[in-house]
Parts: structure tokens; C-alpha cells; sequence
């Protein structure tokens, strides 16, 4: 196993207080931070009480916030060590911390895959615990039912039986008497917040990213961004030409509008983006196709008695405007991997660029946890080393075995025309000689055929290890398959 933070957690700036600070005046910007951090402990209270999730409590604006998230999926350990590292470090300070639920994205989030081993030989099974629709976000489609998941893992065990080489019995536990849940991305929530809270000290508080919108700062930067929009799309687009291993796209100018880094939300349907319609006075914010959008700022589909199937609509940050707008007003240090540790170099520079603010600080973690399995495993020079030896053996089993007096002297003979073939240049006599060799060859490996079978054996071992090796590399199982004692170790 191995982890990767930096900078080390000790050195983590998690006691400076508020969160990002004004790059001319270096004050922070209290009077905004401090009604935000309220709006945000009621969020993650809300579901606190509705999903049975972590509580933050009521911080103040000089209280220090720490935060991470990531997509609602059955994810790998590596986004676990996120979760740890910010508890661990949390407690440390007396600090408050919450999991960012990534619930405008779109991917697939009920697929589960299993290692199965057989004969010796590994390979990955994939299960598909529900229906899904991979083009709605995780947090505009409908809840599944928990009973047919729970079916799936239990039909996929008993199915594959002794050749199952991991336990589902914590997944179908966390999939099991789940509370009334909205969208998907609720469910997946309760369930690795369920597998996840033996590592972090409890479970954690959650927000949801299309709950965002529910901030009054993040309506006031929609406002603000729709005012400046070309200023705004030029510093983004600025930002991320010059970090392109970022791989973040830029916005679309237009004679007439720009692309605002958008999303818009409705119910059961794909995301859109959003743009900033410069034709008119005032600008206004449209559709692709140019139709008028009127967003609701109350939060996302799963907000207890919201109306999750009329035509209501919101607007969800994209990226880096949704780190931002964590960074600048609801946290003092945010986690990230490795990949987000990358894109949010622009996010800074777009950020200090457009409005000449600095963001709160960053931290990356990650780890790389593989699964123990009893299967070999080998390289391509395993196996180049193993098909050398069949073949050196077919034409030197004296070399690998004890014989017996009989076929001693058929060695000696054969070392012998080996010795002095080169001695005589008759073609005749050194075919016969060659010919001689050979067949004291066949007749060693017929009366001692082991080792030539054990070579073989030795060679489908190589194969076999060089197909199992992808598999038993893999790091990104979910990490509720892996043993709880792994897992702790990486706590």
C-alpha cells in the first residue's frame, strides 16, 4: 500500500482562520464567510437528519472548515484516504469537516465489479445492481429500489460461490433498510458513508453540489459572472490554455454570449449549459438553444419536499467554479487527489485573474491499496525467463537430472559428438552425429519427463501470472470489498 499526501499532514494550514482572502488587503471577508458557514451547517443538518449522515454544527466565521468529495459511485480507496486524512486531521484541530457529494455529474454509479478467482486464474466480474441512465446526473434521477440491489449482490455470491475472492457481506449490509432517499446519489451516499465511518471516526456531514445553488454567495457570483461575463469566460479560458495537462475545456465566446461554467439541472433529464446572453440590456442567462432560464436558488432534487417532477430548474457550478466557491467562502483547506489537485492549479488562476482573490489553500491525497490474492503472478520477463528453460530443457534434461549408469554413458556419448563436431568437416558424418544427439535427447526426456513437465507447467504458470498480473494491480475495487484490515492500516 501506498499513500501519497502533500504536504504532509503536519504541515497542513488548517489553523488560520476564515477562508480565502483578499489578494490586495489580505482581511478576510467575515461578513459574507460567517452567514454562508450558517447556510451550509443547515444544509448538511438537513441531511443529517433525512440520510442519517454526519452532523457539522453550527461553525462560526472564525471556526476552521476542512472539505473533500467526490462523485456519488462505489469508489476505490485512494478517494478514501481523502475522507481519513480530513477526520484525522479535523480532530487534530478542532476543526469542522464535511464530504462534498458530486451529484451534478454524470457517470456510471451502480456497477459493481468482483474479483473472482478460479483454478488459479483471476478475472473481474461485473455486476450491475440497477438501472441507471448514464446520461442524468446522480442527483436528477430517481432513487432504486435497495431490496433489488441487495438481490443482485446476493444472486452474484451465490453464483460464483468458493471462486468469489472477496466477502459482499458489508455492501449488502450498507445497502440494507436504507432511508426514504430522492435520487441516486442520496442512496450512494448513505451507503459508503455507512462503509467508510469505521475509518473516519464516525460519519461525516455531506452536501450535495447541486445544493449550492441554496448559498446566497453562490447566487451572488451567478449574478456577478452574468455582469462580467466576457471579463469572467476570458480569465477561465486564460487559465486553463496555459495549464493544458489540467485537460480543462474552455468556455465558448461567442459575438453575442459566452459559455458560463454551468450547469443547468432538471429533473430526469440530461445537464445543459448555461449562457450568459450579452444581445440585450441586461444580460440574461439561456440555454444552448437560447431559451430564457429562470433557476430556483433553493437547492437540488433531493431537498426534502422539494417537487422533484415538474419543471422546476437550478443552476450547479461546474468544476472550478464549485471549488471556488468552497475554497473562497466555505472552507479553510480543501482535499483533493491527484487529478483534482491538477485542474484546481487553474481554478487559482482564473479566480486571482478575473476578481484578483486568493482561494483557500489545497491539500492532495491519494493511495494506491492492492487486493492479496492467492494466484501467481508474473512479468513479461517471468515469462520469457520460463519459455528459455522449456526449450533449454528438450535439449539438456543431463543437465536437470541424476541418471542412472545405462543412460550415463548415452550423456558421455553425447558430450562427446558434441565436443568433436566441429573437429571434422564431413557433412556426412556431422549430420549423423547431429542426428545421434538428438536422439539421445528424445530418449533422456522420455525416461526422465518431470522436469520437461514441470517447464511447461512452469510456462501456462508465466502465461496465467502475466493475465492475472492487470488484475491483481488493480487499485480502484470498492473499497468496501476490501478487508477490514487493509482498510485500517490505510486509516
Amino acid at each position: 500500500m501506498q499513500v501519497h499526501a502533500q504536504p504532509p499532514l503536519g504541515q497542513w494550514p488548517v489553523a488560520n482562520r476564515g477562508a480565502g482572502r483578499d489578494a490586495s488587503s489580505h482581511h478576510l471577508t467575515a461578513s459574507q464567510i460567517a452567514p454562508t458557514r450558517l447556510a451550509l451547517a443547515r444544509l448538511t443538518e438537513a441531511n443529517a437528519q433525512r440520510l442519517g449522515t454526519g452532523h457539522l454544527g453550527s461553525p462560526g466565521s472564525g471556526d476552521p472548515i476542512i472539505a473533500t468529495g467526490h462523485q456519488a459511485w462505489l469508489w476505490h480507496p485512494g478517494i478514501l484516504a481523502k475522507d481519513i486524512a480530513m477526520s484525522r486531521v479535523a480532530s487534530r484541530y478542532h476543526a469542522g469537516a464535511f464530504h462534498l457529494v458530486v451529484d451534478q455529474d454524470v457517470h456510471e454509479s451502480l456497477h459493481l465489479e468482483l474479483p473472482v478467482l478460479h483454478g488459479g486464474r483471476l478475472s473481474i466480474e461485473t455486476v450491475g445492481l440497477a438501472g441507471v441512465d448514464r446520461s442524468v446526473p446522480t442527483g436528477c434521477q430517481p432513487a432504486v429500489d435497495a431490496a433489488q440491489i441487495c438481490g443482485q449482490l446476493e444472486d452474484a455470491r451465490q453464483r460464483l460461490g468458493e471462486s468469489l475472492a472477496v466477502d459482499l457481506g458489508p455492501i449488502i449490509e450498507a445497502f440494507t433498510g436504507l432511508p426514504s432517499c430522492k435520487t441516486i446519489a442520496q442512496q450512494i451516499t448513505v451507503v459508503i458513508d455507512r462503509l467508510r465511518s469505521p475509518y473516519t471516526h464516525g460519519h461525516l456531514p455531506v452536501l450535495f453540489a447541486s445544493d449550492l445553488c441554496a448559498l446566497p454567495v453562490c447566487r451572488a457570483l451567478v449574478e456577478q459572472m452574468l455582469g462580467d461575463a466576457r471579463r469572467c469566460v476570458a480569465a477561465y479560458n486564460h487559465a486553463a490554455a496555459a495549464q493544458p495537462a489540467a485537460r480543462v475545456t474552455a468556455l465558448r465566446v461567442e459575438p453575442d454570449r459566452v459559455e458560463l461554467p454551468l450547469w443547468l439541472l432538471r429533473w430526469g433529464r440530461p445537464r445543459e449549459r448555461v449562457f450568459a446572453d450579452l444581445a440585450g440590456s441586461p444580460p440574461m442567462l439561456t440555454l444552448e438553444d437560447g431559451q430564457p432560464i429562470k433557476p430556483a436558488w433553493e437547492g437540488g432534487f433531493g431537498e426534502n419536499g422539494k417537487d422533484t417532477h415538474g419543471d422546476r430548474c437550478i443552476v450547479a457550478p461546474r468544476a472550478l467554479m464549485m471549488t471556488a466557491v468552497l475554497r473562497r467562502w466555505c472552507c479553510n483547506l480543501f482535499i483533493h487527489g491527484r487529478g483534482g489537485g491538477a485542474y484546481d492549479r487553474v481554478t487559482e488562476d482564473w479566480w486571482r485573474g478575473w476578481l484578483g482573490e486568493e482561494l483557500a489553500s489545497i491539500a492532495v491525497v491519494s493511495a494506491d491499496a492492492t487486493m492479496r490474492f492467492d494466484a501467481p503472478t508474473a512479468d513479461a520477463r517471468d515469462l520469457r525467463r520460463a519459455v528459455w528453460r522449456l526449450h533449454h530443457l528438450r535439449h539438456n534434461i543431463d543437465r536437470a537430472v541424476s541418471t542412472n549408469a545405462a543412460d550415463q554413458a548415452a550423456v558421455n556419448e553425447k558430450q562427446d559428438l558434441i565436443r568433436h563436431m566441429g573437429d571434422d568437416r564431413d557433412p556426412r558424418r556431422r549430420a549423423q552425429a547431429f542426428a545421434r544427439i538428438h536422439e539421445i535427447n528424445d530418449r533422456l526426456v522420455h525416461a526422465y519427463p518431470q522436469p520437461l513437465e514441470q517447464a511447461r507447467r512452469a510456462v501456462e504458470n508465466a502465461r496465467m501470472g502475466m493475465a492475472n498480473r492487470f488484475v491483481a494491480s488493480k487499485r480502484d475495487w470498492c473499497f468496501g470489498l476490501y478487508e477490514p484490515e487493509m482498510l485500517r492500516d490505510l486509516a
